[in-house]
């Protein structure tokens, strides 16, 4: 609405209005000058190109259909997003995984084995769901970890290709010197009766290549 009383004065909209327009309809987005922590000004930078565009016709439009026209949904959610990432950092707040593992998988498990239920992984899917459980809850992982590998192993190629889907590298590091994607292998190495680890055609060697086609 304002901009169709601006333009009914004005040719265009300008920079100048644009820009002080959106600083007095601003509520929420963080005015930190010369800093890369400028809301604002990353709102303003992103939409501007599109304000800048509209002219007189502007002047017989529904407000309504122009903001439809020019507001990008994916955008806002990703900063909100971010933003909402920022505050739980910030304040330490629990985030909706610690909530799950803290409070609602100990009492799902507690009320399971009551019942005499099994709440062992069963697939190679809950294997690797319970992998991805144990990085991103710290407590315990090297030790939840190893005892899945070693589940994994026993499911043979369906085991060691699920592991790899994972997409872990050699360097993902758990402390006290586990490094999962290594032991992983090692383990293969380990119950392997061909080439020792290092030599040509040795089952180390053909996980590092399944890792990284690239290498073949």
């Amino acid at each position: 609405m304002r901009c169709q009383q601006h333009l009914n004065e004005h040719f265009t909209l300008g920079h100048g209005f644009v820009r002080s327009t959106l600083e007095q309809l601003n509520r929420h987005r963080k005015v930190n000058e010369n800093t890369q922590d400028n809301e604002f000004q990353i709102f303003f930078d992103f939409y501007k190109a599109g304000l800048f565009q509209l002219d007189r016709s502007l002047r017989e439009l529904d407000p309504y259909d122009v903001a439809d026209q020019i507001y990008d949904e994916p955008q806002e959610r990703t900063w909100a997003s971010n933003k909402l990432h920022d505050i739980i950092a910030a304040f330490s707040y629990p985030t909706t995984h610690s909530v799950d593992r803290d409070i609602v998988h100990p009492a799902a498990f507690q009320v399971a084995a009551n019942r005499g239920q099994s709440v062992a992984p069963e697939s190679i899917e809950d294997l690797l769901h319970d992998l991805g459980d144990a990085a991103r809850f710290s407590t315990g992982a090297q030790i939840r970890t190893s005892e899945l590998i070693d589940l994994l192993i026993e499911r043979g190629e369906a085991g060691i290709r699920g592991y790899l889907s994972l997409g872990w590298d050699e360097g993902r590091y758990y402390g006290g010197g586990f490094y999962p994607t290594v032991e992983f292998r090692d383990r293969l190495q380990a119950l392997s009766s061909g080439a020792r680890a290092g030599f040509p055609g040795c089952v180390s060697q053909d996980f590092d290549f399944l890792q990284d086609p690239g290498e073949l």
